[in-house]
């Protein structure tokens, strides 16, 4: 009998262990998933401040101006935005990734990446300027609105703060500055779209937010930064940037020309009126095509982690993920349908008859693009960038044709068709084509019809 009491006591002492470190576990894994939440609601805060505003200004600008004006200022915009993918949106997710990995030395890595975006700063604002010069000659106007909304990009280096900040999962010191500099330049649109001032206003407003927006960055990294944090220039921190970024920013560029083509074939084939038509409802979808980035952005740092220390987790991740934005994406589908014609009317006025059409053909694209931004970080991750080259090649040999085909014919209406064609064969079609996506081109099939309601579920 005291034998078996004496066997007991190891027994419950290990039991007692197991349940502790079970405890522990889960603590943990719900401590994870709180920091997460956290940091989404942060980049949250950011967006959907952003579009609340937007939501009231934009319509302001669009009934100031109309749709004829409003087209050739999305023209410009349009004409501009081609050049981003060389500058800090073509090599976050690189220059993130290796901040991850290098968090005792990130020093070098920052200033590496500071050095090698100046470089390309100066020609990719050039090169807009030059082109609207060569092209628009003969209208002031739209020189003047590419001019301004160029030279907003000059202080992009900066913005190298902002991958330090997403790196360590603190948003906060990289948002704040925006939140407040944000308001007041939508204000200032909004005043002088009433005043009935010339839509030139709206690109100088922008510049100047974007100066001001750099300057407060910088300001609050110079407070808030690590006490031992000093940027440097190592040679083979920038020459694997380099190497590595610019793939990315080539693919980055092929996927944003996908995108924003049907703006210029409209042009084009059209007239500034069917690319306002096309604008506002494109303004429109922008709203819930911000979830990916909210999301991915988050978990990003989490997904490069699982990849390298626990696959099959990391597997269940993507999984869960993709079924998460394919119920957004039938969900957005929903709403347009029963909103339609009449609630972009009601909220652009009557001189945007027929975006109405234009939105729900588009809202079927995002459903599959956001497919398409899961199946996107894990070309990342993989270290294969060229893949997004290749996929928006493919998706632009799709769309050229369709938009030469349907853009004369029913206008904007026809270019969203075409854009909806493209993205399916873009973001979930060409997944088949290699092996680094293959595996999960079957995840996105399957999850863009049967997505799992379990997605919440998401491992630690």
């Amino acid at each position: 009998m005291d034998r078996m009491a004496l066997d007991a006591g190891p027994a419950r002492v290990r039991q007692k262990g197991r349940f502790a470190s079970m405890l522990r576990r889960r603590l943990g894994a719900l401590a994870t998933k709180v920091r997460y939440l956290r940091v989404m609601s942060i980049y949250a805060v950011e967006r959907f401040t952003y579009l609340v505003l937007s939501f009231f200004v934009y319509p302001i600008v669009a009934r100031a101006y109309g749709a004829e004006a409003l087209g050739q200022y999305s023209l410009a915009q349009t004409i501009v935005s081609l050049v981003t993918p060389f500058l800090a949106a073509g090599a976050e997710a690189i220059v993130i990734r290796d901040l991850v990995r290098r968090q005792g030395d990130r020093g070098a890595v920052a200033g590496s990446a500071a050095l090698m975006l100046g470089a390309f700063t100066i020609p990719a604002v050039s090169v807009p300027i030059v082109y609207a010069y060569a092209v628009y000659r003969d209208d002031p106007v739209m020189v003047d609105l590419v001019w301004w909304l160029a030279i907003a990009f000059l202080p992009t280096p900066i913005y190298v703060v902002d991958f330090l900040w997403k790196a360590e999962l603190r948003p906060a010191y990289s948002v704040l500055p925006r939140l407040l500099i944000m308001p007041l330049a939508l204000a200032a649109k909004a005043v002088a779209a009433r005043y009935g001032v010339s839509i030139v206003a709206i690109s100088v407003i922008t510049a100047v937010e974007a100066w001001v927006s750099a300057a407060l960055v910088a300001i609050v990294y110079l407070s808030a930064r690590r006490p031992d944090e000093r940027w440097g220039l190592e040679r083979v921190a920038l020459r694997v940037l380099f190497r590595q970024t610019v793939p990315a920013m080539v693919s980055w560029f092929a996927g944003l020309l996908f995108f924003r083509i049907t703006y210029l074939m409209l042009g084009w084939l059209s007239g500034y009126r069917e690319v306002g038509l096309y604008s506002v409802a494109f303004q429109l979808i922008q709203i819930p095509t911000i979830l990916p980035t909210i999301v991915l952005a988050t978990c990003y740092p989490r997904l490069v982690a699982l990849n390298d220390e626990q696959p099959a987790r990391y597997r269940e991740y993507l999984d869960k993920l993709l079924s998460f934005f394919s119920l957004a994406g039938w969900a957005l589908i929903a709403v347009i349908l029963l909103l339609g014609d009449w609630g972009v009317t009601r909220l652009f006025g009557g001189g945007f008859t027929g975006s109405g059409p234009v939105l729900l053909l588009l809202s079927a694209s995002a459903l599959v693009n956001f497919s398409g931004a899961v199946r996107g970080q894990v070309i990342f991750i993989a270290n294969r960038p060229h893949l997004h080259v290749v996929n928006a090649l493919i998706g632009l040999a799709v769309m050229v044709p369709a938009n030469l085909l349907l853009i004369p014919r029913y206008g904007a209406v026809g270019g969203a068709a075409a854009v909806a064609i493209a993205s399916f064969a873009a973001s979930v079609l060409t997944s088949f084509l290699f092996a680094e996506t293959g595996w999960v081109g079957w995840l996105q099939v399957r999850r863009l019809f049967l997505p799992s309601l379990s997605f919440w579920k998401l491992p630690a």
